[in-house]
């Protein structure tokens, strides 16, 4: 997938991220084919500015670049999650699912920005996974409602509204409008 441009970002950050590696490893080790000779043997220098870039372009704050992953705050590592994916040159298409789980307002302010940019600005597509309606419309230029792997129903930004929005959801989720 990677090869192809094609990014995902676990709805889990445990699944996304080496609990026992340094931020340093947890960020190289998606890019060991670019910092590797061909006998396999890591640059380590090269590899350690790269990923020192990546922790300064995405605001990971951080008290060693040497220190556990785990140790970090959920919005820390999501930052990491995402600014190693985003750093695959040939990135074209980035899925975020549940980016803002668990994580603090201010946390999920900077992942609504960071997933704005990618699309706006470095015209990268992204699907912006969410289960909160309300970071939809903070997020988001179209929004798809899907029922056993097919989409139902389609709003762009101007039809945005919430009720509409689940209706739709709740019209293909099994349920009627009784409630049973």
């Amino acid at each position: 997938m990677i090869r192809k441009g094609l990014i995902m970002t676990p709805e889990a950050r445990a699944h996304g991220m080496f609990k026992t590696y340094s931020l340093i490893d947890n960020i190289e080790i998606l890019f060991l084919n670019k910092f590797s000779n061909k006998f396999g043997i890591v640059n380590d220098k090269s590899a350690y500015e790269f990923s020192s870039r990546v922790l300064e372009a995405n605001g990971v704050r951080y008290s060693s670049k040497d220190q556990m992953i785990s140790q970090l705050s959920g919005g820390n590592i999501q930052k990491i999650i995402i600014g190693r994916s985003i750093a695959v040159e040939n990135c074209s298409l980035i899925i975020l699912d549940e980016p803002t789980n668990g994580l603090d307002l201010g946390a999920k302010h900077d992942v609504y920005l960071k997933a704005r940019d990618l699309a706006e600005k470095h015209q990268k597509g992204v699907i912006f996974i969410t289960s909160e309606i309300d970071e939809l419309f903070s997020v988001c230029n179209r929004v798809y409602v899907f029922a056993f792997g097919d989409i139902v129903e389609e709003f762009t930004r101007d039809q945005f509204d919430k009720q509409k929005i689940l209706e739709a959801a709740f019209r293909t989720s099994g349920g009627n409008e009784n409630g049973e």
